[in-house]
């Protein structure tokens, strides 16, 4: 499984590979999120399934479509 980091602190200088995320917005509640926090799609880690615990929430589709956008971007797929 392919993970990309999630922080609650969120940069001064936003880049192209970041997704920010809004606790107070739909996506964020739908997310399980707690904080405004960025997803950084150029910072990916591999993992076993089984080494995951849970999971907070999920993403609604034309956030998963804005997240892909940003993965290819990172991954100079686009």
């Amino acid at each position: 499984m392919i993970l990309a980091f999630i922080s609650s602190i969120v940069p001064a200088q936003v880049v192209l590979t970041d997704l920010i995320v809004d606790p107070e917005s739909s996506e964020g509640r739908n997310a399980g999120l707690k904080r405004i926090s960025v997803i950084k799609c150029d910072k990916l880690a591999t993992v076993q399934r089984r080494v995951l615990l849970g999971e907070l929430g999920v993403l609604s589709t034309p956030c998963l479509i804005e997240l892909d956008r940003r993965l290819k971007y990172a991954l100079a797929l686009s």
